[in-house]
């Protein structure tokens, strides 16, 4: 009976340091910090996406830029080129027709590239705008983070000595239990936060399936406790 009642008191202090360190885990002020580091992450691989976008359409507003410019000092060469044409009086009408016909698609080409110089600058400024509104709101939940992160830091310390105490109450109470019992205490603990259950009519308190003749046999004379062969917990008859 002294066995039972010390493997009881065990797992009821092992449950109280539980209970302890899940209230530091659970506070209000922890919520809140694991709902920013949601949102900071979030908006710092948004910032390094719109960083890309606006790197790549910069980039390509160069090329158009530098491609418009040199359709525009084409024309202008050719302009004068047609002047030259203009004031020979050796200058066919053919020729004439078709000297101007390539500086009205040189004409066409600048253009068509004047626009899309003109909307990618436009998307530049958008996406600027969008990416300095997400790097000030980034700044204003990072310094939120940093200030919810102190307080979760002082809670932990303050909790830290009931966390003590509590793993004090387990370790005394452990070493009243036998070393094997307390190995396979362990081993079920990783499942389950209660392993040690009674035994209702003639299934397992943990897992409600019924348990072999044979074990329930051994469960009855002097408080033996057996491992149930469905689930792993720890049984014993009250």
């Amino acid at each position: 009976m002294s066995q039972l009642k010390d493997f009881l008191a065990f797992q009821s202090a092992d449950l109280q340091l539980q209970h302890t360190e899940e209230a530091i885990k659970n506070t209000e002020n922890r919520k809140r910090f694991s709902r920013l580091h949601k949102q900071l992450k979030d908006m710092q691989d948004n910032i390094a996406k719109q960083s890309a976008e606006l790197a790549q359409i910069e980039a390509a507003l160069a090329r158009l830029q530098a491609q418009a410019d040199a359709a525009a000092k084409r024309m202008q060469m050719e302009s004068a080129e047609l002047d030259n044409l203009t004031g020979d009086s050796e200058t066919t009408a053919e020729e004439m027709a078709e000297f101007i016909r390539d500086i009205e698609h040189l004409d066409r080409e600048w253009a068509a590239l004047e626009r899309e110089a003109h909307a990618a600058t436009a998307g530049v400024k958008r996406l600027s705008q969008e990416y300095n509104a997400t790097r000030r709101n980034a700044a204003r939940i990072k310094k939120e983070y940093d200030e919810v992160r102190a307080l979760c830091e002082t809670e932990k310390a303050q909790g830290a000595a009931a966390v003590a105490e509590a793993e004090a109450a387990v370790a005394a109470v452990k070493s009243l239990v036998a070393p094997a019992l307390a190995a396979k205490y362990d081993k079920a603990r990783k499942y389950f936060p209660a392993p040690v259950v009674t035994v209702l009519g003639d299934k397992c308190g943990g897992c409600k399936m019924s348990l072999p003749g044979n074990l329930l046999r051994r469960l009855g004379p002097g408080n033996e406790i057996c491992e149930c062969e469905n689930c792993g917990r720890l049984l014993y008859l009250e």
